[in-house]
């Protein structure tokens, strides 16, 4: 197992994680903005009426492996306020050890 960290800018709408395509065994977001974040879909958006998973400031969530399926992490998109940073550490399922 490799652990890996990756830093997502939340542009002006739902910003993909990352392309092209990234599996990994499981992955932690941190919002490590004062600012409230939205995980999830490509139509997560942060608000009362908004979809997706909160993020409040300082928080983390952590997506573990679902049985045999690794996530993608192309799947998931942040929204926020344009210009805030999600960190991201994941198990890219490479295992280093010789």
């Amino acid at each position: 197992m490799a652990i890996k960290n990756l830093n997502v800018t939340i542009g002006a709408t739902a910003t993909v994680f990352t392309v092209p395509s990234l599996r990994c065994n499981w992955f932690t977001v941190t919002n490590r903005d004062a600012a409230a974040m939205a995980i999830g879909g490509s139509d997560t958006s942060v608000g009362a009426q908004g979809k997706g998973i909160p993020l409040a400031a300082n928080a983390s969530y952590t997506v573990q492996r679902s049985y045999s399926a690794q996530s993608n992490l192309a799947a998931w998109y942040v929204a926020g306020t344009q210009g805030q940073v999600l960190s991201i550490t994941y198990d890219d399922g490479v295992d280093n050890l010789a």
